[in-house]
Order: structure tokens, then sequence, then C-alpha cells
């Protein structure tokens, strides 16, 4: 784990939290508990020793092929990401949601977990995105940068290592108040759960043509997300 990475630990599999460094570390979880609760589906099992035995790190692979047995890739570097981020910039974007991609399991295509979605979205100096709205919600971090955030009739003020939360079905749209620097945001939501309920709708402020999600690859592990 380092500044700005992306750790994932999958459904039922064991894991725990070390630091050996000598400075204290923070992250941020999001977890699928709220939903697990619901469909009565809350099961733990202790591991029996305080620490698990730690094994070589998996190296992490180069391009979007991964082979069969490694698994599901489980931590994405920020040295990684930040090109790719910077690459995508290049282009237009989502009027929605700014530069926005997708983090990807190179060994499935898909989203990290089932349930949950993580992007990574970049706010050009001075760039205010429209509003929308869509049945799936979100948790925001912002990596750097200072903004706001209208969230319904709430605007929230927001700087670096800030958190907020867009609703289900609530209007929200973001701006990037410097004139000279970018905006970088994290944020996970619960898209593919809904999509897989057949539960997903999304609503634009304004009635614009909408444009099929991009398949372009930024980088070995982010996809364009913007439509």
């Amino acid at each position: 784990m380092e500044t700005n990475a992306l750790v994932l630990t999958p459904a039922w599999t064991w894991h725990d939290h070390h630091n050996d460094d000598a400075r204290e570390g923070v992250w941020l979880d999001v977890l699928d508990g709220p939903v697990v609760r619901a469909l009565n589906q809350t099961f733990m099992e202790p591991y029996g020793a305080d620490r698990q035995p730690q094994g070589a790190p998996l190296p992490a692979p180069d391009n979007v092929l991964a082979p069969a047995n490694a698994g599901a890739r489980m931590c994405f570097a920020w040295r990684e990401a930040e090109p790719a981020l910077r690459e995508a910039a290049r282009e237009a974007g989502s009027a929605y949601d700014g530069i926005v991609l997708e983090y990807v399991d190179p060994a499935t295509g898909g989203p990290g977990s089932p349930a949950h979605s993580c992007w990574l979205h970049l706010l050009r100096p001075g760039e205010a995105t429209r509003a929308h709205r869509h049945t799936s919600s979100a948790v925001f971090h912002v990596v750097r940068g200072h903004g706001r955030t209208k969230v319904g009739d709430t605007t929230l003020e927001w700087g670096s290592r800030d958190c907020f939360v867009a609703p289900n079905w609530a209007w929200h749209e973001h701006a990037n108040l410097s004139s000279s620097e970018d905006a970088v945001l994290f944020s996970v939501n619960d898209t593919p759960l809904v999509r897989y309920l057949g539960l997903y709708r999304e609503e634009p402020e304004l009635s614009i043509a909408r444009l099929d999600r991009a398949p372009r690859m930024f980088g070995s592990f982010l996809r364009a997300a913007w439509s």
C-alpha cells in the first residue's frame, strides 16, 4: 500500500493490515456491508493466529492480459494510474463527470468487485460539469485540488483529502475552483450491482445525445468511463 494506491480485499479472503513504517497510514474503506446485511449474508470466520504469514508480493501485469491462474489483481499503484489519467485528459471527457476512468481487473475485464466500481475523475482548471442523477450512489475522496460539488440543494466545499457522498437519485455537479491547477477525485460507486439487478437509471440535466461507453484503455487497468 502506497500513497493514493487502490487496494482490494475480495470477499471471503483472509486479509489483515500492518504498518511497518514510522509514519501513520490512513486510508478510506468502502464496504458492501449494508447490502450484505439486507440479504442476510453476514458471515465471518476467525483466522486463528494474530497475523498471516507474509508471502512475496505478486508482480503487477504490464498489460491487459494476465496469467489465467494469477487471480484478480488486488493492488493498483498511483504511479501507474496517474499517467493514464494524464493521457485521458487529452480528450474531451464527460460533460457530467469530467475526465473519468474506471479501474478494471485485467484478468477479467470487469470491475474489481461485483458490487462496486472505482473511478478516477480529473477536472481541468476552472472546469464545471453539468448536473445529472442516477440510481447508483457514490463515495468521493479528493486526491488533490479544491472545488465544490452541489448535491441536491446542498453545496459542498472540498479540498485535498476530503470525502463526501452523492446519494442515489440526487442531482449533483462538480466544479474545480482553481484557475491554474487540476482537481483529482477518486470515487467508489455501486453501479455494477444496480446494473445487475436491472435497476440502473440515469437522467441528465440537459437533453443531449448520449454517447456509448468508450472501450478505449488508458494504461493496463484504466478505461474510459465517460458517457
